[in-house]
């Protein structure tokens, strides 16, 4: 017997048990899963959960569902199954769950699981609730002297706007081809820039690169390469292509910088051709 732990806006994470006997389990909304969870950004019949008995494992498949499957960050495909391991992140849209082997004695309890302040979309045209999403993104109080400031709390702080600001961003990507929500649009713009501007509050400023940008040992630290390209032309020679999506640095008088997040960039870096 296996416990998967699905995160709980009211406490305590919610407990399934998944049998060892090779039978599906489902997850969705509908009352005849398995698991049922009557969440709007789950789908009907979202996934399910069986044990291998040859692998001696639990696999996850997604069954085709609305807003998909994730595990460690990864989008399930569709209808295809994977091993899990008990370290896994998984996510059911945007429900945070991990499973939980049983063992003859289990004294730790699991790490709380967090689910995102955010209204569910419609299965077809999703409907944020602009004013939930600025409640999650309240300024957390904080003290006055700059001593203060320069805590390791704050820099978590810093991180977890940014990471508000991604989710924002994947909203507006969602939204801007879709007809008749420009006022959500407008909303989630001033929701942008009011988080922007929590970040100027403790001194982070995003950052990215003009295309042909020759790559320093420098600047190195201060980019992650998402994709190289490959061109012809003096060898050795490596440029950013394009930003994809921007760095953060702290920036403190008196200080070293502190970079939150580096850029994500694509490059090409050059070689000679053979024959040429």
């Amino acid at each position: 017997m296996a416990t998967l732990f699905v995160a709980n806006p009211e406490g305590e994470p919610l407990r399934y048990n998944i049998p060892e006997t090779g039978v599906d389990v489902g997850l969705g909304r509908k009352r005849d899963n398995g698991i049922a969870i009557p969440d709007p950004h789950l789908s009907s019949y979202h996934a399910s959960i069986r044990f291998d008995e040859k692998s001696e494992t639990f696999l996850l498949k997604d069954l085709g569902s609305h807003n998909g499957t994730r595990v460690n960050g990864t989008m399930l495909p569709k209808h295809q199954e994977l091993s899990l391991r008990e370290t896994d992140a998984i996510k059911f849209g945007i429900l945070e769950a991990t499973l939980l082997l049983a063992r003859p004695v289990l004294s730790l309890e699991p790490k709380p699981l967090r689910r995102p302040d955010v209204e569910a979309p419609a299965p077809v045209i999703p409907i944020i609730d602009v004013e939930t999403l600025k409640a999650a993104t309240q300024k957390p109080p904080t003290k006055a002297n700059s001593e203060a400031l320069e805590t390791v709390a704050v820099v978590d702080v810093c991180r977890e706007l940014i990471k508000r600001l991604d989710l924002i961003d994947e909203l507006l990507d969602r939204y801007k081809e879709v007809k008749k929500v420009d006022e959500v649009q407008a909303d989630l713009e001033v929701l942008k820039q009011s988080v922007r501007d929590m970040l100027g509050d403790f001194q982070v400023e995003p950052y990215s690169f003009d295309p042909d940008t020759e790559i320093s040992v420098d600047l190195r630290k201060k980019i992650q390469v998402v994709e190289t390209l490959k061109a012809e032309g003096k060898a050795g020679k490596n440029y950013i292509v394009e930003t994809l999506h921007e760095g953060y640095v702290r920036r403190i008088e008196g200080s070293k910088p502190v970079i939150l997040r580096k850029a994500h960039v694509t490059t090409r870096t050059t070689a000679t051709i053979v024959g040429k």
